[in-house]
């Protein structure tokens, strides 16, 4: 029964605006901004990895920041540090906790190899955004994956084996060239392995 002076037509009416007022809400949710950071890494501060390191700061904020459907979170970036130990990665810490306080929704970083050398450090990394209340997604670039994927989480293991490896295979390269160089008798300079 429908109270005095209500018609048919005011209930339609309300339940359409109701129904508006919800589509509103859902559209709204919707358009919420991804929010976006960067990690960059160069591992020395050789003139060659300053460029690069450059390059990869100016692309991350460019392709950010003109994504319409992404807010900017920041670009984090570890200057002349390998990615051996994270530990020593003050700003690679500082996205982290940031991610773990619900401030960065995806990161995108060049490559593996670019946010660690470490096994245990990358994955122990990556499960742990996995598996925060709202998941932080990492994007790698240069291998296409992404950490959220099922399908990608063995490659991502494959890969930060092999970064990894190469840093290892480096340090005894040049740990044998420069025991050569001992043997003849040869003074070698400082060298910087990465």
């Amino acid at each position: 029964k429908l109270e005095d002076g209500l018609t048919i037509k005011d209930l339609d009416d309300l339940k359409n605006s109701i129904l508006r007022n919800r589509m509103s809400k859902l559209q709204g949710e919707e358009k919420k901004k991804l929010r976006v950071a960067a990690y960059c890494r160069v591992s020395s501060l050789m003139d060659e990895q300053q460029l690069s390191f450059q390059t990869q700061l100016a692309y991350y904020n460019y392709k950010i920041l003109s994504n319409p459907s992404w807010e900017f979170a920041g670009i984090y970036a570890d200057e002349g540090i390998p990615g051996t130990n994270k530990e020593r990665r003050d700003d690679f810490n500082r996205m982290i906790k940031d991610a773990k306080a619900g401030k960065i929704d995806m990161i995108l970083t060049k490559s593996v190899s670019r946010f660690g050398r470490n096994v245990v450090d990358v994955l122990d990394t990556l499960k742990d955004l996995n598996e925060l209340e709202k998941p932080c997604i990492c994007y790698f670039e240069k291998e296409g994956l992404k950490s959220n994927d099922p399908n990608s989480r063995l490659i991502l293991s494959l890969m930060a084996t092999v970064a990894e490896e190469e840093v290892l295979s480096l340090s005894n390269s040049i740990s044998w060239g420069m025991q050569r160089l001992a043997q003849r008798g040869t003074v070698n300079r400082a060298t910087d392995i990465y």
